[in-house]
Formats: C-alpha cells, structure tokens, sequence
C-alpha cells in the first residue's frame, strides 16, 4: 500500500521534415506567389458573354467555349451560364487558384 505510482511523460521534439515542407506546397495561397484568372472578370464574362462561352475561353477552357458557342442557340446554355456564376461566385480562393492559377517560376540567382 505504499507504493507510489508515477506516470512518466517522455516528450521529445523533432524538427521540421520534408512532410511539413510539402504541405505548404500543396496549398497554393501560403507563402509561394501564385498568380491566376480574376474571378471578377470571369463573372462579368459569363453574366454579358456566357452564353457564347467567352468566359470559358478567358479561363483556359476552349473545348467547353466551343461547346458553348456551337449550342449558344438553345436555352440549356444560358442556364449552364448562370450556373457557373453561382459557382464562380461561391467558390473560395483556395479553390480557385488550384483551378484557374499557375505559379510563377522562381528568378534564376546569377553570380
């Protein structure tokens, strides 16, 4: 009955890794200058222009611009149109970089 327990608690701390590293790279609005299409004039595009695709061609899309200029004449196009403001719309930044952002090329160091 005299005993004593003692939890021992053994702590250790370990540096930063290659994981840590690559996660900031997956995630393309920390750190690194990402540069991509202005959500704005996509959404003014599809709201005038949806329906003749224009905004599919300014995001980088052109089979789906085609798509939407050879069909621009039935009714499923303008509704498709203003679909893909409310996606433009609700879509976080995160997401819209990973979509229609690329990366600049870091600048080569010369000595």
């Amino acid at each position: 009955m005299g005993e004593d327990k003692v939890l021992k608690l053994h702590i250790t701390y370990e540096p930063k890794t290659k994981e840590v590293k690559e996660e900031k790279k997956d995630d393309p609005s920390k750190d690194e200058k990402v540069y991509g299409k202005s959500k704005i004039i996509a959404i003014l595009l599809a709201l005038f222009l949806g329906r003749y695709g224009v905004h599919k061609f300014y995001l980088g899309r052109p089979a789906l611009g085609f798509i939407y200029l050879i069909f621009s004449r039935f009714q499923i196009i303008f509704f498709l149109s203003i679909c893909d403001i409310f996606i433009y719309i609700f879509m976080d930044k995160k997401t819209w970089l990973e979509e229609y952002g690329y990366r600049k090329m870091p600048k080569k160091k010369t000595e």
